[in-house]
Order: structure tokens, then C-alpha cells, then sequence
């Protein structure tokens, strides 16, 4: 971003707060009407970002630009804490502005207008490890508390002063690490080749050989980074793309479990039956997009 522009339309934090997940906990992927710094505190998980899975580090320092879908997926051991803040760009004299309104990326069909001239910088996208990244999260956790305390105990003036400089010094340290090469592991790596190859036949053991791991180290790593075992993930993402073949209407459902790497009729039936609680056939009678 140009240092100029960045005088002229410093940042301005909207919302930020401190956010334990549950074990195990996922949230569906959603959109703001900001730009979104996602510092990690602690914990295991994984950060998906326009489709590309992030396993979580701590310190670890996350990039959402505006209107772009993020996910999360909190580890059944040890799940992440982190630290959300949500940013605009505006003149120093800009009225408050009002808090990011969030939505499904299910309603991306009805989408953001694209964001007033300045507000959103391209500070890029996905996750920036920095060498000096315990500071940076400390920054945003800050700024959260900050954020979240009594305003009755302080002075907005000199809280939005406080706020603003320490944002710009979380931005300093994200363009000094900018260049750094994106570490984002062999698991990151898996995740990404079965975004594209959920159909794939490939067991657990060849999955761990791709990511040049040991069987068991692999699996550990695994189900740190998105709190399941790969074979139960894979499963899940199967299902999911049925479920959505099936809402089309147009491919007989004998033939789903097939395309989606379920070739046992049975086990299909069964594995769905127990994920979304109703046989295909019955599922698609009720959330068929197709009209009669």
C-alpha cells in the first residue's frame, strides 16, 4: 500500500475482539464488508480462505480482503483462539463508520458492492508468518481489548488514536514479512490437492506418502489441523459434493455415489443417511433446486 494513501486514509478498526472456538467447533464460510486480520493466539486449526486451506501457527498472522470467503475449523484438542479485526480506510475526518455486516457465502449470488475507493488496500491474502510474530498477534490483541473495554473508562478520541497506531504498527510488520515465502506445510499442502481431488481414490497411506510424512505422524498432523482423521474428512467433503449434485436435480442418484468416490450403493446410502439424517432419494425430493 502507498505510504501516502496510507496518511491520507489511515486505518480504521471496526470491530475486533478475542474468540476461543469449542473443540471441534467449524464456522461456515462467511463475507465481510472489511478487511479482515485474523491473528492466531493459540490453538490448532485450520483458516480456509477463498478455498485454500490454512492450517493455523501460532503468531501466525491471516489475511482476508474484503467480500472473500474465510472458514474455520477448530481442532478437537487444543482448538485455536484468535484474535478478529476488521478494518476500513478512511480520511482522518470520515465519519464513524458502522460496524462490517457479514453474510454466507451462500448469498454470494446477491454480493457486496465493491468497496468506496480506498477502503480496501491490497494487502494481499493468506497467511504471513512473521519473524517477529508474537508481537504483531500482540498488537491485535490489544487493539481488541481496547475495543472491548469500558468506553466509559476512556476517551474515544485517544482510544481511536490507540487503536490506530497500534494497527498501523500490526501493518508495518505484515509488509516486512511480505516477501517472505508462504509457509503453510505438508498438511496445507493435502488439503489444497483434495480441495481439487475429492473423488480421488487414495487411502490414508498414500495420502501421508504425497505429503512425505510417516503414516502416524501424518494422521496426528492431520487431525491437529482440521480435528478429523483424513479418511473421515475425505468422507465428509464426498458428501458434501453429493449433497450438492443431488440439490441440482439432474444426475440419477444411483449414479452420485459413483462421481463423488462412494461406488458401494450401501455404504452411499448409508454414510449420507447418517450425515444429513435422510436416505438421497428423500433428501433430494426436499431440497431438489429443479422445478417439477
Amino acid at each position: 500500500m502507498d505510504p501516502n494513501e496510507l496518511i491520507a486514509r489511515p486505518p480504521r478498526v471496526l470491530q475486533a475482539n478475542d474468540y476461543p472456538f469449542r473443540p471441534g467447533q467449524q464456522i461456515a464460510p462467511f463475507v465481510s464488508q472489511s478487511v479482515h486480520l485474523i491473528a492466531v493466539q493459540r490453538g490448532q486449526g485450520t483458516v480456509s480462505i477463498a478455498g485454500h486451506a490454512w492450517p493455523v501457527a501460532v503468531a501466525g498472522i491471516l489475511i482476508v480482503p474484503w467480500s472473500v470467503p474465510v472458514a474455520f475449523f477448530a481442532a478437537r484438542r487444543d482448538p485455536i483462539v484468535i484474535t478478529s479485526v476488521h478494518l476500513r480506510f478512511l480520511p482522518w475526518y470520515a465519519p464513524d463508520p458502522s460496524p462490517p455486516i457479514h453474510r454466507t457465502a451462500a448469498q454470494q449470488p446477491r454480493p457486496f458492492p465493491p468497496p468506496p475507493e480506498g477502503q480496501a488496500p491490497d494487502l494481499g491474502q493468506g497467511m504471513v508468518h512473521a519473524d517477529h510474530g508474537h508481537h504483531l498477534a500482540e498488537f491485535a490483541a490489544q487493539i481488541a481489548a481496547q475495543m472491548t473495554a469500558n468506553v466509559r473508562d476512556q476517551d474515544p478520541v485517544w482510544r481511536d488514536l490507540r487503536c490506530r497506531g497500534l494497527i498501523l504498527a500490526l501493518l508495518s510488520g505484515i509488509a516486512e514479512n511480505k516477501e517472505t515465502p508462504k509457509r503453510v506445510g505438508a498438511i496445507g499442502e493435502i488439503l489444497d490437492w483434495l480441495s481439487f481431488n475429492v473423488t480421488a481414490q487414495c487411502s490414508p497411506a498414500e495420502l501421508a506418502q504425497r505429503a512425505g510424512m510417516g503414516r502416524s505422524a501424518f494422521n496426528a498432523a492431520f487431525r491437529a489441523a482440521t480435528g478429523r482423521s483424513p479418511m473421515a474428512y475425505v468422507i465428509d467433503q464426498r458428501l458434501a459434493l453429493a449433497r450438492m449434485l443431488l440439490s441440482g436435480g439432474r444426475i440419477p442418484v444411483a449414479a452420485i455415489g459413483k462421481q463423488v468416490g462412494i461406488p458401494d450403493q450401501r455404504q452411499f446410502r448409508r454414510l449420507f443417511r447418517t450425515r444429513f439424517g435422510q436416505a438421497p432419494s428423500l433428501w433430494r425430493r426436499g431440497h431438489s433446486r429443479t422445478k417439477p
